[in-house]
Order: C-alpha cells, then structure tokens, then sequence
C-alpha cells in the first residue's frame, strides 16, 4: 500500500490512476433508468470524435458537443489505440462548462454508474500503459 508523505486534500485521494489518452468517442444521453447492456462486438467507429481523453477506471472528462448538465446520465462508447471494441459505459455528469469561444461544446467530467468488469480491465489497462510510457519518456525509459 502507499501512504501519503503529507497532508492530503480530499480533492487529492483517487481512486484509479489517471492518463491523458488519446481515444474515440461516441456519447448520447439516456434516461436514467438506462440499464448497460454490452454485447463487446466490434464496430464502424471512424465517424466518432477522436480527442483526448482525461481517463480513468472511475470516469473520464472529455469534450462534448452536445447538452447536458450536472447529474444527466449519458452512454459512452470509447475505442483506443485502433481496437475496435468500444468500451462502453452509462455515467453521471459531475460537471458540466461550457468552453468560451466553441459554439455548443462542453467541457464534461462523466463518473461511471455502470461497467462492465472487463470493460474497467481495458480502461484501467489503457491508463497504466500510457501512464508508465508517459513517466518513462521522462526518464528515458519506455515500457516493453
């Protein structure tokens, strides 16, 4: 286990280590009693929006054109590195803003409300390999 070497916020204590990761998405709202069925077969992603992506195991905070607000359930299909089997996940909005100057586009942070166990495998596997690439790049180390 680590333990922090000084004071710590709560704002600090994570649950999952996170990763900028470049990836694509495809979102849309669902209502709140939407109920995640994932059938894990590959699909046609070329048209989703490929951006980077603030990732995590718990949740991700990515760019949006689209409406929403604090507390709005929306469905995520995430596909990395030219896999071709979306992650898929239902979350809540914790935050919501808009970016000054881009039109409709937001600024969102999703916490997953439901994943599927192998699909927070695959996510948690992404941010550990672009984690360990990005720190090894500081050294002059990379991860085989």
């Amino acid at each position: 286990f680590l333990e922090p070497t000084g004071p710590v916020s709560e704002g600090e204590r994570r649950e999952f280590l996170r990763a900028q990761v470049n990836g694509r998405t495809f979102i849309e709202t669902v209502e709140p009693d939407y109920e995640l069925i994932e059938d894990g077969t590959a699909v046609d992603c070329s048209r989703w929006e490929s951006q980077e992506l603030d990732l995590s195991g718990s949740g991700v905070k990515l760019e949006w054109e689209g409406s929403c607000k604090k507390g709005d359930k929306l469905l995520l299909h995430m596909v990395f590195n030219g896999d071709q089997a979306p992650v898929c996940a239902v979350g809540e909005v914790v935050r919501a803003k808009a970016i000054k100057g881009s039109g409709m586009r937001l600024d969102i942070a999703v916490h997953f409300v439901q994943l599927s166990e192998s699909g927070r495998d695959r996510l948690n596997n992404v941010v550990f390999k672009h984690f360990y690439q990005q720190v090894g790049s500081r050294f002059g180390t990379s991860l085989l």
